[in-house]
């Protein structure tokens, strides 16, 4: 960690972070299987000279800024895994995804709108140049698309936190209060209506179809009322997945239609191919009628002859089938009425967002994405196990939402020494008055006092008892009740000098009792701090348009975009910060004003943080 951070130039800005890119690039020394020979771009590292105007605006964009300060050449190492030494030309690791940070920072709508800018003689040039590519080679949106596959979400994160570690070692960022939150953004395939879809639904198999479109067409030409020459008529069958509910009755299934027409004079192949197939040749020839099938989910039909007699199997995809099998519907306030609920088919991208009172800056330091209706509570583990296995960091606080009530999470925060403030979730719980006297406890845990029903006040935690001691502080005798003053003169409990008093511990209600009791106002004033992570997740749709509607059909490519969109946040908000330091300090050596050394100063931490800060100036 730095003891302090006064950046007054871009030149003190390189040399701050140098230190950081060699012990990065030093822990990544794989090397790239294919030869420079074969490489259809080259990156390199270059140490610029970068102006920033009094305005905020870098001549070149964020893009010089941050290729002149940080190289970027470990990821090469780290896509090494990913590629072979087999293979025709490549395109160097670090050019695609320079190129692909760069359209996320320029905030360009897609990636086809990007690649004519690269191809732009003016417009791309310094963008070819700072990723090290050609005119005559700028890669295509399949190239991108290609690449990020290849790289998967694993490679991303190892990207994302080497960068991450730069910014740690340059004393920007630590890990000890961390707020936890995920945001849901939707798959570019449509929902069709069944939640209770699974692969096997792409390949249902039915038996025996043939006789039973057989014995319907019969049934049709038996009577003349029932003949209706063009009426579609479907053939369904109930659903057969495992995952539908057994208390719910299952709809049925369409798997193809079928028409009874008038035959032309000459029938076509196809046509009499579905007469002798069907076995209905003679009769409906007769009648000068064809069979024939406007529509059909089927894809493959499977014939077998077993001791003379034709067995038949259709396979067909469940209509109501998406083409992203690993999206799920998720639920989340309307953002327009959040008094309403709506529903996304897509994923959730929940991330942890570090705090730093320090410097007042907001980073993501880890992101996982799941489905949609996957148990976002769980995610807080992995998330924290994340951290430890690049960073090895210890966290002091966890601020979460009620999604995140879940018992493992308490024990997890309190065996590695975190205190983790979450907002309680009642569930089914009774929480009218009368229930709550009944329990002998209110919402937040604190006790009611057994004599007159009135509640306890936190006063204070003993940390080696893991409890939390309450009093009622005689607050019958501050009330202007008369029937509180009457118990007043009746209370078993009036001697004491704080009245009524109990201990409740962790191990009675591990979920309920908090270190930091809820309802107080400390942990009002901590537990507001979690709002850093409704604005990363709010900068990711808002600011970067990255997860407001990507172009994802898969789990796969979902996760590698939100940890692309995290990088992007990451850099930006770096980059923001020296350039605001830099126009202060210059401001502040061009009047004098105190007014500026006061902003550049690191802020007085409250008292309410301290315990939490480990590294406060």
């Amino acid at each position: 960690m730095s003891d302090n951070i006064r950046f007054t130039t871009v030149r003190h800005l390189i040399k701050k972070l140098l230190k950081s890119n060699k012990l990065i690039n030093s822990r990544n020394v794989k090397p790239f299987p294919k030869e420079e020979a074969r490489w259809l771009s080259h990156y390199k590292f270059r140490k610029e000279n970068v102006s920033i105007n009094d305005d905020g605006s870098v001549p070149g964009g964020i893009a010089q800024l941050i290729c002149s300060t940080i190289d970027f050449s470990f990821i090469r190492s780290i896509a090494a895994v990913a590629y072979s030494i087999f293979g025709g030309p490549c395109y160097d690791p670090v050019s695609l995804f320079l190129l692909d940070l760069f359209r996320c920072l320029e905030k360009s709508p897609s990636v086809k709108d990007f690649c004519r800018v690269l191809h732009d003689p003016f417009r791309g040039q310094i963008f070819r140049r700072l990723a090290g590519i050609s005119l005559d080679c700028v890669p295509c949106e399949a190239t991108f698309s290609n690449f990020r596959n290849r790289l998967g979400e694993s490679l991303y994160q190892e990207i994302f936190h080497a960068l991450l570690s730069i910014a740690e070692e340059t004393g920007l960022v630590s890990f000890n209060m961390l707020a936890t939150d995920g945001t849901l953004f939707p798959s570019a395939a449509r929902y069709h209506g069944c939640h209770c879809f699974q692969d096997s639904c792409a390949s249902i198999s039915v038996d025996n179809i043939i006789q039973k479109i057989r014995d319907r067409v019969l049934y049709r030409i038996e009577d003349p009322s029932r003949l209706i020459p063009g009426k579609e008529s479907w053939v369904s069958i109930e659903c057969p997945c495992p995952n539908f509910p057994e208390d719910v009755k299952r709809p049925k299934i369409k798997m193809l239609s079928f028409t009874l027409e008038h035959a032309s004079n000459e029938l076509s192949a196809v046509d009499t191919n579905n007469l002798r197939f069907f076995r209905v040749e003679e009769q409906l020839t007769k009648l000068g009628i064809v069979l024939r099938f406007p529509q059909s989910n089927v894809h493959a039909i499977s014939l077998s002859s077993l001791l003379g007699e034709t067995s038949n199997t259709f396979r067909f995809r469940c209509p109501k089938l998406p083409h992203d099998r690993t999206a799920r519907i998720g639920v989340r306030r309307k953002p327009s009425n959040p008094d309403k609920i709506e529903k996304i088919f897509g994923y959730n991208a929940v991330i942890c967002t570090s705090i730093g009172p320090q410097w007042g800056l907001e980073l993501p330091v880890a992101c996982i994405t799941i489905a949609g209706n996957a148990e976002e509570g769980k995610q807080v583990i992995p998330l924290h196990q994340q951290i430890l296995k690049f960073h090895g960091a210890k966290t002091l606080l966890h601020l979460l939402d009620a999604k995140y009530d879940e018992l493992p999470n308490y024990e997890y925060a309190r065996k590695n020494g975190a205190v983790a403030l979450i907002s309680y979730n009642t569930r089914n719980e009774n929480i009218t008055h009368d229930a709550l006297i009944e329990r002998g406890y209110d919402r937040n845990g604190w006790p009611y006092v057994p004599y007159c029903h009135l509640p306890t006040r936190p006063n204070g935690f003993d940390s080696a008892a893991q409890r939390v001691s309450f009093s009622c502080f005689k607050q019958c005798v501050k009330s202007n009740l008369p029937a509180h003053l009457e118990l007043y003169r009746n209370c078993p409990h009036r001697s004491r000098l704080s009245g009524y008093s109990t201990h409740v511990s962790i191990a009675q209600h591990p979920r309920l009792i908090l270190e930091i009791p809820r309802g107080t106002e400390r942990f009002r004033q901590l537990f507001a701090l979690r709002s850093a992570a409704e604005r990363t997740n709010s900068s990711l749709k808002e600011d970067f348009p990255i997860l407001r509607k990507p172009p994802v059909r898969s789990l796969r490519r979902a996760a590698v975009v939100a940890q692309l969109g995290v990088i992007t946040l990451l850099v930006d908000r770096i980059a923001g910060f020296f350039i605001d330091r830099i126009i202060k300090e210059r401001k502040f050596k061009a009047s004098g004003d105190e007014k500026w050394a006061d902003q550049l100063s690191p802020p007085d931490i409250p008292a309410f943080l301290r315990p939490f800060v480990k590294f406060a100036c």
